[in-house]
């Protein structure tokens, strides 16, 4: 296969972000805070005001704000890299044990076994390396030859694709 140029951009780095973050959060989190604030609503509309209350409201807040906060600094780090590169591109290679990604940041060749997961996203394919650690590649510019290559490659080395 032919190398193939990989075209990045804030938008793709948004819903990568968004991607990741909400595989992290869960909606069962999201779920109990919403019925946490349900809950709170219901005892101050019954006109409680005990400490239960107060705790309830800080545990609830709290909530919201590591939520919202966590989705900020993923983003934040994300568009910080994306802005680094001097040209939004890199260059994908890829090969039958592993592929490779160039761009004016540096080179790094990861073999598909270390791939654990990989979310097909609107715009681009995300690489779960490790819970914490993943790898863009976004789809624009891609040709549907290009992109189902890498789709095989995913399903012969037994990746879960998301």
């Amino acid at each position: 296969m032919n190398p193939i140029t990989l075209q990045y951009s804030r938008e793709v780095i948004k819903e990568t972000v968004m991607a990741y973050w909400w595989k992290q959060i869960g909606i069962v989190f999201i779920l109990v805070i919403v019925g946490l604030t349900a809950f709170l609503l219901f005892l101050l509309i019954s006109g409680d005001r005990s400490w239960i209350v107060g705790v309830l409201a800080t545990i609830v807040l709290l909530s919201i704000i590591v939520v919202s906060g966590s989705y900020y600094i993923f983003l934040k780090r994300a568009l910080s890299r994306f802005t680094r590169m001097g040209k939004p591109e890199a260059i994908l290679e890829v090969y039958d044990d592993r592929l490779k990604v160039t761009s004016d940041m540096g080179s790094n060749e990861i073999n598909w076994s270390l791939i654990s997961k990989v979310q097909l996203l609107k715009s681009a394919l995300l690489l779960y390396l490790s819970e914490n650690e993943t790898m863009t590649l976004p789809l624009k510019g891609m040709s549907t030859d290009e992109k189902e290559f890498i789709l095989s490659k995913i399903k012969a080395n037994n990746i879960e694709l998301l």
